[in-house]
């Protein structure tokens, strides 16, 4: 009787019963109704979840703020900004060779001096001069990928060029050893 008042288990049970087991079966639940129930083989899960999600959670946020954003002096903060500014006005009067010099030895040793100046080239003088910037967020961190523990700052301007109306512009500075906030990394979005 299809769509009857009643529910029959006793086909749900003989389709259970009727199941192959699995080599497997030993090393987990033997089916649905030992899962679903509070109790299995391993003792009360109910209890045993709560724990072990907390212990995952605890894991992933120390394996997250891993080389996280810390805090960063208001002083350090402005010599940093200061710096990438200064290094960018030569990227903006096209001295690129000047702005390889001035650059972190980080950036120094990833690329030589002549590409360098190739790739601005490229990169930058299509843009045409620049027409506006401002800083429109900053990041200190300690660790960054590829890179030695350090001082860094990811300052991300919000730029508008002559022929680029909008860009942003991602620049790493690092402190170098010297004390000296130099940049070791540019990017244009």
């Amino acid at each position: 009787d299809v769509g009857g008042g009643e529910f029959q288990t006793a086909g749900i049970r003989l389709y259970v019963e009727d199941l192959e087991p699995d080599p497997n079966t030993r090393i987990g639940p033997k089916d649905f109704f030992e899962m679903a129930s509070k109790r299995s083989r391993w003792g009360d899960t109910r209890r045993k979840l709560p724990v072990m999600w907390l212990c995952i959670c605890f894991a992933l946020l120390v394996w997250a703020g891993y080389g996280c954003t810390s805090r960063i002096s208001r002083e350090d903060e402005t010599a940093a900004v200061d710096a990438a500014k200064t290094w960018l006005t030569l990227m903006d009067t096209e001295q690129y060779a000047a702005g390889w010099q001035a650059a972190a030895a980080f950036l120094k040793e990833s690329v030589a001096e002549d590409k360098w100046e190739e790739t601005m080239s490229l990169v930058r003088k299509p843009m045409g001069p620049l027409s506006s910037r401002k800083v429109k967020s900053t990041e200190h961190r300690t660790m960054l990928p590829r890179v030695l523990k350090g001082n860094y700052l990811i300052i991300k301007f919000q730029t508008s060029f002559a022929n680029r109306p909008t860009v942003e512009e991602s620049i790493t500075v690092m402190q170098e050893a010297d004390g000296t906030w130099r940049v070791g990394g540019y990017h244009l979005e």
